[in-house]
């Protein structure tokens, strides 16, 4: 985990500074929650 800026976002895009990627990287992996396994 790294600590950086983010200094704008537009429609579905966030723009960061001070992070060591490569441009065009995702930097957010969002998933859903699927509770305890009997539950599903």
């Amino acid at each position: 985990m790294r600590t950086f800026v983010a200094s704008a976002s537009e429609d579905l895009r966030i723009r960061v500074r001070n992070l060591e990627a490569l441009d065009g990287t995702p930097i957010l992996d969002i998933k859903p929650i699927l509770g305890p396994v009997e539950d599903r």
